[in-house]
């Protein structure tokens, strides 16, 4: 199979959709990197793709361009003392403190780059279970408090029992997983 742009022999197949319609590209390495180049320079630096860290950080200080100077940079890690100027710099975090340090200001990247601030894509077959039951757990949790707040005592039991059972569930999985809790709330 021949490149679609040159003569040489195709390597690399692409597959593009755009509205309704999909159409398909064969490529040689060559012409490859210099659509890349041409239409995701954001992934290639002297035709070679840029790593991950470099592209984080782009998107990082493109989101927060404007706002760069207006960040306090007084606030600093507890973990590691980056402060929140060092990680979009670095388009890294420091440690995992940075995470729970910087929390109001990571939520607002967020919200602002993907507009919303959990996850709603795919998840691994064998952590969906435990994501359903994490998810009528809290939905659990705040029938519970409703209940409470009514002083519907009763049913406030009965969701606690289930409450318990759910949690009970949980914990089970995630031992036949041999996956800590520590390990599903990163």
């Amino acid at each position: 199979m021949k490149c679609d742009r040159c003569t040489q022999d195709a390597s690399i197949e692409i597959t593009v959709t755009a509205g309704m319609k999909e159409f398909t590209m064969n490529l040689c390495h060559s012409c490859y990197m210099k659509i890349l180049q041409e239409q995701m320079g954001l992934f290639v630096q002297n035709g070679q793709p840029k790593l991950f860290d470099d592209v984080l950080s782009e998107l990082l200080g493109g989101v927060m361009s404007e706002e760069f100077d207006q960040v306090d940079d007084s606030i600093k890690c507890t973990g590691c003392g980056y402060s929140m100027k060092d990680i979009i710099k670095k388009g890294k975090f420091g440690c995992e403190q940075c995470y729970s340090s910087f929390y109001d200001e990571v939520k607002k990247i967020l919200q602002s780059t993907h507009s919303a601030t959990q996850h709603h894509g795919l998840v691994p077959q064998d952590y969906r279970e435990v994501m359903d039951l994490e998810k009528e757990i809290s939905s659990q949790k705040a029938a519970l408090e409703a209940v409470i707040f009514t002083e519907e005592y009763e049913k406030a039991a009965t969701i606690r029992d289930e409450l318990l059972l759910l949690q009970d569930k949980k914990e089970k999985l995630l031992q036949e997983r041999g996956v800590s809790h520590e390990q599903v709330e990163e």
